[in-house]
Formats: C-alpha cells, sequence, structure tokens
C-alpha cells in the first residue's frame, strides 16, 4: 500500500523517529540511524511494542497499516536498525 503524496517522509526523518521511539521503549536516549535495537536491550516483546508505537507515530505514517507493521516486526529481526527500519518503509511505499 503506498502511502498519499501528502504523507511521503523523509527517510532521515523516519530514521530519527524510529530511533527515538526505540530508546523510549527502552528506556534510554534515542538510538543513532545505525545502532542496534537487540544490542541495546531490546527483545521480542519490546519490538512489538516499538512497532505498535510506530503505527502511531506521526513522523512514521507508513507504518500504520498492519500489513507494514507485520513487514516491521520482520524486518526488526534482520536489520533492527532505525536506518534499517526506514529503509523497509520506503520500500514497502515504492511498491
Amino acid at each position: 500500500m503506498k502511502a498519499e503524496k501528502d504523507e511521503r517522509v523523509d527517510p532521515g526523518t523516519m530514521s530519527a523517529a524510529i530511533g527515538e521511539t526505540m530508546g523510549e521503549v527502552l528506556g534510554v536516549a534515542a538510538l543513532g540511524a545505525d545502532e542496534d535495537f537487540f544490542a541495546r536491550g531490546g527483545d521480542s516483546l519490546r519490538a512489538l511494542e516499538m512497532v505498535s508505537r510506530l503505527g502511531s507515530h506521526p513522523a512514521v505514517p507508513l507504518a500504520r497499516s498492519s500489513e507494514a507493521q507485520s513487514r516491521l516486526v520482520e524486518s526488526v529481526f534482520v536489520d533492527g536498525t532505525p536506518a534499517g527500519l526506514a529503509t523497509v518503509l520506503t520500500e514497502f511505499e515504492n511498491h
């Protein structure tokens, strides 16, 4: 599902918002673009919480659909970095 044109968000902005949300879930400072969620103390339950929070984050409109959230859950275990998840959402938008 593609986002509406007015919902397009710069991948860098998405990455920062994802890093901020990851930090909130983990109780630490925002993660940098290349910091791994699991290396900073994340686990599968926190990953689900993080994806759920992203679904309502205004800077990450692409994460609102259930299909995008499913893709994020799968992807966080492959590349659990804010930049990696922003890439997944950007690719999702473009397909």
